[in-house]
């Protein structure tokens, strides 16, 4: 060896240990700082090294557009849920208005039923996504954290030089270097923008054990003279490597593996990350994949869209029925749970058909019913038509209370007078008997003086 290889060699060990401390931290600028410190310490080595093959890049940007979309994807479903338990609620103020001003009896209790259930499920869906906002949250978290740690490491690698003609990533096609970042056809993800709305991964992609474009396959490419990558070069002695020989590294928090056995730069076995489907916290790979795959899988029960498919879809599950009998015993139509479950049916059929097909008719009539009554004048009318706003049903309903109180506040006073006047007579009885005496004298003089003038 030259002295001034010797001299170059000693100044890699030298900044061996600075370079693996800076590369541990995972950003971009160091890993660049360790690549121009190697490029500056061996200009013109002749090893063998690796470069990495077009499928290894290709793979890692696939899984961090699958990660990329779940922060969206969670928002989403949060929206979703909202709006279902909103949906439901609406639903219940225009049936409730529906029924008090134009059902009675057994059609009135059959309504009461369908809007105890979309209260119930207005309940539930609001209390579903206050459960899974905590979980929506973290999964935004891993997912991201996951997919810009994949992106760091390929954006490195793509923009990583030795020499003139060095390079550690190849086109795809595995046909030449891959010159930038940017030339790396199908790893957009350079704004690193979230998509606000997408449809889920395919789980064909995304499956209950790991990903699939991630599995244990060797991702180098023999390189030669100053074509190598000296980030992953072959060499054995440990002061012409960068990473230590017998460490094995995991970048992108182990999607990308570099070892010191065959093969030296591998993509990770991620497809079996969670055995048999069970979650697996334990690094951050596994994390994301966990939390990635209960948000792509997740299946709300309450998904109405309009408060109108929210009624059919009240008024469709088997639990109406169950409330509808409920309320029979509970009013007392009937007194014991089979002869109110068969009464319950005959009403719910007669109503709403065998499934509950007639509700859809029965919608249009509701947001075409007029309500009648007022303060003052009885030819006044409210009326909903196609309301599908929360407050303007509540507007309807307060207009039945106001009136509803008005009526019993007149009453009231009404029955306060008498009472006063009651009160009084109990109080003051011979004062009245007077009084009666005095008009019964009266009349009797008016009819002498009558009597009189007659004659």
């Amino acid at each position: 060896m030259t002295h001034n290889g010797a001299a170059a060699a000693r100044n890699v060990g030298d900044r061996q240990t600075c370079i693996r401390a800076h590369f541990r931290r995972w950003t971009k600028q160091h890993l660049l700082l360790a690549v121009a410190l190697l490029i500056s310490a061996l200009p013109g080595a002749e090893a063998s090294g690796n470069a990495i093959k077009d499928q290894g890049w290709q793979n890692i940007c696939k899984v961090a557009g699958y990660l990329q979309k779940i922060p969206g994807l969670a928002k989403q479903q949060i929206a979703e849920g909202g709006k279902a338990a909103t949906n439901a609620r609406i639903a219940a103020l225009a049936l409730s208005a529906y029924a008090a001003s134009s059902l009675e009896g057994d059609k009135r209790l059959a309504i009461q039923a369908v809007t105890e259930k979309l209260l119930a499920d207005a309940h539930s869906a609001y209390t579903s996504v206050l459960s899974y906002s905590e979980a929506a949250i973290t999964a935004a978290a891993t997912t991201a954290e996951l997919a810009g740690r994949g992106i760091d490491v390929v954006e490195t690698l793509a923009e990583a030089i030795s020499g003139s003609t060095g390079y550690c990533l190849m086109a795809q096609g595995n046909g030449a270097q891959a010159s930038n970042f940017a030339g790396l056809t199908g790893c957009n993800n350079a704004n690193r923008d979230h998509p606000k709305h997408g449809n889920k991964i395919s789980t064909t992609d995304l499956t209950s054990t790991g990903f699939a474009d991630l599995n244990n396959q060797d991702v180098k490419d023999t390189s030669t003279g100053n074509t190598k990558c000296v980030l992953f070069q072959a060499a054995g002695a440990d002061n012409a490597k960068l990473f230590q020989e017998a460490k094995t590294v995991n970048m992108a928090s182990g999607m990308l593996v570099v070892g010191t056995t065959t093969p030296t730069l591998h993509l990770a076995t991620a497809q079996q990350l969670n055995a048999n489907g069970r979650p697996d916290r334990s690094t951050l790979l596994k994390a994301a994949h966990a939390d990635a795959y209960a948000v792509n899988t997740r299946t709300p029960k309450v998904t109405a869209i309009n408060p109108q498919a929210a009624a059919e879809q009240a008024t469709k599950d088997p639990e109406t029925k169950a409330k509808l009998a409920k309320i029979l015993k509970r009013q007392g139509v009937v007194a014991e749970d089979g002869p109110a479950i068969a009464e319950a049916n005959r009403i719910y059929i007669d109503l709403f058909g065998t499934t509950g097909e007639k509700m859809s008719e029965i919608w249009v009539t509701v947001m075409q019913t007029r309500v009648t009554g007022s303060k003052d004048k009885t030819e006044e009318t409210a009326t909903i038509e196609s309301i599908m706003t929360e407050n303007q049903l509540q507007q309807v309903l307060d207009y039945y209370k106001h009136q509803m109180a008005t009526k019993l506040k007149a009453t009231e006073a009404q029955l306060t007078k008498a009472e006063a006047t009651c009160k009084i007579s109990r109080k003051n009885p011979g004062h009245n008997l007077q009084r009666h005496r005095r008009k019964q004298n009266q009349v009797w003089r008016n009819r002498r003086v009558s009597f009189c003038r007659y004659k």
